[in-house]
């Protein structure tokens, strides 16, 4: 069933050459736009103080990274070659590719963990990383490097990275961000917390001394 569908999809590559241009443009380029675009976002979350966000950078940053990583879990256990490496007689290979493992794919592991986690935030926005990385593993499944099984493996893997409720990996990612939070604070916001918490030492103090008194 699997190689059924990605025969439908991968037997047009090679016959259009404006649609074969922009499904190698996507399934090449995709990755470094990504990267690009959360560096962006960090760097803008940072520049204009805006925790919040540049938490939510480096969140979706961390998945992706955590999304790759189970993905070299899984490959290592179940090696499945790619289509051209199957079948290199019927499958049009429009991007070249090492013959590594075909399942799951990174590309949408990592894509699909970072719309995830930007969807919990921003729905609009996530909607379109989510759909942009539908396209791209579609776009993955033309140029032969993958079955279309190896793309949705790689959604469900970024998914359940993402995972805000269900996921501990989800919490230790927003674990490492409330630290690293904590750790970038400006020297004047560590000082009115200290001065802060001297306050509240003193106050704590001074009621038990007044209670002893009585």
């Amino acid at each position: 069933m699997d190689y059924q569908i990605e025969r439908l999809i991968n037997s047009a590559a090679g016959h259009q050459p404006v649609i074969d241009m922009l499904m190698v443009l996507l399934a090449w380029s995709a990755a470094p736009v990504v990267i690009a675009l959360v560096v962006a976002w960090f760097s803008w979350g940072w520049w204009r103080n805006r925790p919040v966000e540049w938490q939510l950078a480096l969140t979706a940053g961390l998945a992706a990274v955590t999304a790759l990583a189970a993905n070299l879990i899984v490959s290592s256990l179940w090696f499945r070659p790619r289509p051209f490496v199957d079948h290199p007689s019927t499958v049009h290979v429009l991007l070249r590719h090492v013959s590594d493992s075909s399942f799951p794919s990174d590309h949408a592991a990592a894509m699909f963990a970072i719309g995830f986690v930007v969807h919990a935030r921003h729905r609009r926005l996530g909607l379109a990383m989510l759909g942009g990385a539908s396209l791209v593993g579609i776009a993955r499944v033309y140029v032969g490097d993958h079955y279309p099984g190896d793309v949705v493996a790689g959604a469900i893997v970024g998914a359940l990275v993402s995972s805000r409720r269900s996921s501990a990996a989800g919490r230790l990612l927003r674990l490492i961000a409330l630290l690293a939070a904590g750790k970038t604070l400006s020297p004047s916001r560590r000082a009115q917390r200290r001065t802060a918490a001297a306050t509240r030492s003193r106050s704590r103090a001074g009621t038990r001394s007044r209670r002893w008194r009585w």
